[in-house]
């Protein structure tokens, strides 16, 4: 049995993280999976899945576990590590890639808004983020709930910033300035 390396924080998010995780797996009509746990903990990480032969577990980094954190987010990161189930890491010139082409191709095909999803925690989370090329994950920087003070914009508000900055972008460009 998989379990946390240490004990998991309860969920703080607005909805039942439980939920989320049957609805992402609902999007693999084809594919029937092991119990999947999830914990919320301390990792380098932002997100990873552990599997054995009966169980899954995915792991959330606790700069997720937030009231405010949208829902599609979690099930994002939930549809994310599921993919790592069905499309299998690759050796490729001696060295284990996890997010193959046909898993990046994978997520799009899932989840075809995935910018958005991706976007929304780049606007958030960039200055904790630290990418490692080698490991190919997003590690999140020590420290960082020092930054993290600010409240998080809904999805929705995120839409509605970009429209406002690129109307803005228009309006300069349209002044020749």
């Amino acid at each position: 049995m998989i379990r946390a390396s240490c004990q998991s924080d309860l969920p703080l998010f607005s909805f039942d993280m439980y939920e989320v995780l049957e609805e992402a797996k609902g999007k693999f009509t084809d594919k029937v999976f092991n119990p999947v746990d999830v914990f919320i903990i301390k990792q380098a990480t932002l997100a990873c899945i552990q599997m054995d032969g009966t169980r899954q577990a995915i792991s959330l980094h606790r700069l997720l576990n937030h009231c405010e954190t949208p829902r599609e987010i979690i099930k994002f990161i939930f549809i994310h590590e599921l993919i790592h189930i069905i499309i299998p890491s690759e050796l490729n010139g001696g060295k284990i890639v996890m997010h193959t082409v046909k898993f990046w191709e994978e997520e799009k095909r899932i989840i075809p808004e995935r910018n958005l999803y991706w976007g929304w925690m780049y606007f958030h989370f960039f200055p904790l983020f630290r990418k490692e090329k080698e490991s190919e994950g997003i590690f999140i920087r020590r420290g960082w709930e020092k930054t993290m003070a600010h409240s998080r914009l809904s999805l929705q508000g995120y839409l509605d910033l970009g429209k406002v900055l690129n109307e803005n972008q228009n309006s300069t460009m349209a002044q020749g300035l």
